[in-house]
């Protein structure tokens, strides 16, 4: 198993406006005013938002870039999420590019009751592989449904509906999260029986110099509400289950006692040495960040306590947990 410190790329914790409690790493977000892309590629004095992009290995990752504040800023998100557009600048030397093709004009974003409606032009149905096709809605909706307002996203192409693209990627309904990103089936699941959660790995440019979280969605075997956080833990310590990505948690993990959930925070209580990369090591950031995004995804707690041994367990600088850890609003910022 592989556990490196991250060397550009953090989980930005800035608690979700009106909570309370310790976040991951303080967050401080720029006052959104409409300027022109920088030389350093930044958006001078812009808004962040996650968008999500392609890295090297083919997996779709949120990735927090600043664009300009506009009426309409979902509009704005797409677009700088087009390959060889406005976002490039903000994507060099992290080895991620654009999800939708190249020349893609985004059409218009219309919102009404939860759902976005979204208009690219016929470029956007020019992917050579079902694979891009899947990546490009992946990002769209989970771009899209960052914002609050939106629930579910439809995609047309120069007005029309499609059923399906070249490859066969379905288009043609409403589509949410509950789709999944990074899809991965486990061995011997019956689909009408299944289970969707989504587990946060470690991934990394071929240069080694970048690395950041992957939102896999893994499909399971049926499990009930009550077991979604200790499922959760038992598929991250099981690993990626992919070439490409690395765990985040040893192997040995695993909760001493089952988890309680109150009042919106999950209380889980670790063995020793189940989140470092060594004996007498502090705990490593990243199994700390991969655990508070990934059950807060499946078990709908927007809080974590962590202790190990029934203590508060020391870490790497930067986050406090004597107090619960609350989920975070961005993932994965460039520090250029």
């Amino acid at each position: 198993m592989h556990f490196k410190k991250w060397m550009y790329v953090g989980v930005m914790a800035t608690v979700v406006a009106g909570m309370t409690g310790c976040g991951l790493i303080p967050h401080k977000t720029s006052e959104p005013v409409n300027e022109p892309v920088s030389q350093s590629g930044t958006v001078a004095n812009g808004v962040d938002k996650t968008l999500y992009f392609v890295d090297q290995k083919g997996f779709v990752v949120p990735l927090v870039v600043k664009v300009p504040q506009t009426e309409g800023i979902a509009k704005e998100v797409l677009e700088y999420m087009v390959a060889k557009g406005p976002g490039d600048a903000q994507l060099k030397g992290t080895g991620l590019h654009g999800a939708l093709p190249e020349g893609t004009k985004v059409k218009g974003v219309s919102i009404k009751d939860g759902l976005a409606r979204v208009e690219l032009s016929k470029e956007g149905m020019n992917l050579p592989s079902s694979k891009e096709e899947s990546q490009m809605v992946d990002a769209i909706v989970w771009a899209l449904t960052e914002f609050p307002n939106i629930k579910k996203v439809q995609i047309q192409f120069d007005g029309r509906e499609v059923p399906a693209l070249k490859g066969g990627t379905p288009v043609g309904m409403a589509l949410s999260r509950d789709e999944g990103i990074n899809l991965q089936v486990a061995d011997r699941v019956n689909p009408s029986n299944s289970s969707k959660i989504t587990l946060y790995f470690e991934g990394s440019n071929q240069e080694g110099n970048f690395h950041y979280l992957v939102p896999v969605t893994r499909v399971i075997p049926k499990i009930h509400d009550s077991d979604a956080v200790a499922t959760t833990l038992n598929e991250l310590a099981a690993g990626p289950k992919v070439e490409g990505l690395q765990a985040t948690v040893q192997p040995t993990a695993k909760l001493l006692s089952p988890a309680k959930v109150e009042n919106g925070v999950a209380s889980l209580n670790f063995n020793e040495g189940a989140l470092s990369s060594g004996a007498g090591k502090p705990i490593d950031k990243e199994a700390i960040e991969s655990i508070v995004l990934s059950v807060s995804a499946n078990a709908g707690v927007g809080k974590i306590r962590i202790t190990v041994n029934g203590q508060v367990p020391s870490v790497e600088k930067g986050i406090d947990l004597t107090k619960p850890v609350s989920k975070p609003q961005f993932v994965n910022q460039k520090t250029l």
